[in-house]
């Protein structure tokens, strides 16, 4: 969206998505489809960041508000968390139990799609952490095999 030709178009991609409720009928609104919003976004900032302002209101031109947390929910998920760096920290731990949480710890701290500052070198990169994980988690299963095919024990 970079042309001269694309500036009116942009304009009303941009007030569409201000007061419509969904995408697609900001698209509607602004003459276009909904696929060329998101098309825009990733190659202008303004678009993006009129997206990114929509989607944080949930797409319903209201800002959304978190509900506040219970104390025991609070409990519980920090409970949760305390469990997860436990099985990645324990020496001990199966391969199988390391890579649930070490794959559970990065899905959580995954940047989502909508959040500012996202990229997609975020997310090669995350995939890669993930692949090679994987990559050690198989080195350790392949050396635990061999011991016990040596005749020695493996750990747990």
């Amino acid at each position: 969206m970079s042309s001269e030709a694309d500036q009116p178009l942009r304009g009303r991609i941009i007030k569409a998505l201000g007061t419509a409720k969904s995408v697609r009928a900001a698209a509607k609104e602004a003459g276009c489809h909904a696929s060329n919003i998101y098309q825009s976004a990733r190659s202008d900032e303004r678009v993006r960041t009129a997206l990114e302002a929509h989607q944080a209101r949930g797409g319903q031109g209201r800002k959304r508000t978190a509900q506040p947390l219970e104390p025991e929910v609070l409990a519980l998920r920090d409970l949760a968390v305390q469990r997860v760096r436990d099985v990645l920290q324990d020496e001990h731990a199966s391969a199988r139990d390391r890579l649930a949480a070490a794959k559970l710890a990065l899905e959580v701290t995954r940047p989502s799609a909508t959040q500012a500052g996202h990229t997609a070198a975020e997310d090669k990169e995350t995939a890669e952490r993930e692949a090679q994980l994987q990559a050690e988690v198989a080195l350790a299963n392949a050396g635990r095999l061999l011991e016990i095919h040596r005749g020695g024990k493996a750990k747990a």
